[in-house]
């Protein structure tokens, strides 16, 4: 149902639009031409699919090993900085090889998060200096192409220790003395990478903070400088930074729940595409200028007990498929220049589609669909599923020239 629509910005907005437009400009008052209607549409078309791809753990605040909610993590993979955080010329070779620098300690942690449950499991590092700077890729890796047999082509720098740092009331970490190895890391070829795997009992689990959190892993060097008799000059500690890190976790198998309903998991490799028929809002003529454009999806099932934070971003391509699909890899391009955060409320995910839906009136480029996924910070262990049957719908509150 239609209505005048006064004293609003949009009103005032929308009038000065069409004052400008008009040759001879009107002198005073409004005439019926420049008379603005609100309506609001609802639109309940809306259809889309989960497609399934490899587990997406990088960029994630933490690191895990063990098992950990049906997940089975197998391996942590870390690439240190060939030079000094904040001294670019104070690399690894330079450390080791100057004759002013007098090293006296070498030390690797890992900032561990705890509870008043938690035991100190035993993990084993490993140093893949003499492979290639290819062993891992963040955004890459993970079960189904790094197995036993790559992590095998590591050297063995035995088991961390947990301490607390300072002693007693300090955070606890997860150190190795790396002295007898650092100079691995002096090679150009090095990929200066380490790995962590639990030994013993994988029912274990450990959370460690990643190179994203507040508080990273690092290498830390303690050393003296001297002069050329030996004397010193100066007592130093420089810090290398993590560059890349990734879990390699294998997730429980695939549901059938997943597969009927929109899933949504970075580390059990959901994202889903929603498709919304918007031949309604194509049959509007003249000028429309969108207000509000909430697509509200009911949630149909939770697996989570944090914050789910969810991202749209239009389609780019074609899309030949309509149904769940398993993929090597998530290559659905999109166009990555508008995204928009969704919320979960009232049992419901809902997101503002104001600028997508007024772009795409405008021509400026296809309704092809949206992508939904995890966002980074969201935990990889979570799943949430969404219906798009009952109270799914796409309202707009739109504003028309009479």
């Amino acid at each position: 149902m239609q209505k005048l629509l006064q004293r609003t910005p949009l009103w005032v907005i929308l009038g000065v639009i069409f004052w400008s437009c008009e040759e001879t400009p009107v002198q005073s008052g409004l005439t019926s031409d420049h008379l603005m209607l609100a309506d609001t549409l609802s639109i309940s078309d809306i259809s889309g699919f989960t497609y399934h791809i490899p587990p997406e753990f990088g960029a994630q605040n933490k690191l895990y090993l063990g098992t950990i909610d049906s997940f089975s993590c197998r391996f942590v993979l870390v690439q240190f900085a060939n030079a000094a955080s904040g001294y670019s010329a104070l690399t690894w070779k330079k450390l080791m090889e100057s004759d002013s620098i007098r090293i006296d300690s070498i030390f690797m942690q890992f900032p561990v998060q705890t509870d008043s449950t938690f035991l100190p499991p035993n993990v084993e590092a490993v140093n893949f200096s003499d492979v290639s700077d290819s062993i891992f890729n963040e955004s890459k890796s993970n079960y189904m192409n790094f197995s036993e047999t790559d992590y095998s082509r590591g050297i063995s720098i035995g088991s961390g220790q947990f301490l607390l740092i300072p002693p007693d009331t300090g955070d606890t970490f997860l150190r190795w003395d790396f002295s007898q190895f650092a100079t691995s890391f002096t090679d150009s070829l090095s990929s200066r990478t380490i790995g962590l795997n639990l030994v013993g009992d994988l029912n274990d689990s450990l959370r460690l903070m990643s190179r994203e959190s507040s508080n990273p892993p690092s290498i830390t060097v303690n050393f003296r400088t001297v002069d050329s008799q030996g004397n010193v000059l100066d007592t130093l500690a420089r810090s290398f930074a993590v560059t890349k890190d990734v879990t390699i976790a294998t997730p429980p198998p695939v549901s059938l729940k997943d597969q009927q309903y929109l899933s949504i998991s970075s580390g059990r490799g959901f994202k889903a595409i929603v498709n919304l028929d918007l031949a309604v809002l194509d049959s509007l003529q003249g000028m429309i200028l969108i207000d509000q454009a909430e697509l509200s999806l009911p949630v149909a099932d939770t697996t989570f007990n944090s914050e789910f934070a969810i991202q749209f971003v239009p389609v780019a391509d074609t899309l030949t498929s309509t149904e769940y699909m398993e993929k090597e890899n998530d290559d659905i391009s999109v166009r990555g220049f508008f995204t928009s955060d969704a919320i979960i409320s009232g049992g419901n995910l809902k997101v503002n589609l104001k600028t997508y839906l007024q772009t795409i009136r405008q021509n400026s480029y296809p309704n092809l669909g949206i992508k939904l996924y995890a966002k980074t910070n969201t935990n990889p262990f979570d799943v949430i599923h969404f219906s798009t049957t009952g109270n799914t719908h796409l309202r707009i509150l739109y504003v028309q020239s009479k």
